[in-house]
């Protein structure tokens, strides 16, 4: 669920979340009277760890790789293929480019 660009950004987050969880693999045990507070505690860090895992992967595929879709289909210079011009040429091809849209 995690996208692995993302990882870096979120592991501060995996790391809070292993360290709530510690507990349960340290001094808990079958007989420890505070299990429900601790599973509450992890349920509770586990659906913000969720959420924000959800945002964040919203924001990469809803926003940041829709307008780099869009960068990368627009035309940044008219260049014809199998021709040779100058600095002059060049520039004023770009200009009429330009003003023809």
């Amino acid at each position: 669920e995690v996208i692995p660009v993302t990882a870096m950004v979120l592991r501060p987050h995996f790391k809070d979340m292993e360290w709530k969880l510690r507990p349960g693999m340290t001094t808990l045990t079958w007989t420890s009277l505070n299990i429900d507070p601790y599973i509450n505690h992890i349920e509770a860090g586990l659906k913000k760890l969720q959420e924000l895992v959800s945002c964040v992967n919203d924001i990469v595929e809803n926003r940041i790789e829709t307008n780099l879709k869009i960068a990368s289909r627009t035309l940044l210079v008219d260049l014809p293929e199998n021709a040779s011009f100058t600095v002059s040429e060049f520039v004023s091809m770009q200009q009429a480019h330009i003003s023809g849209k």
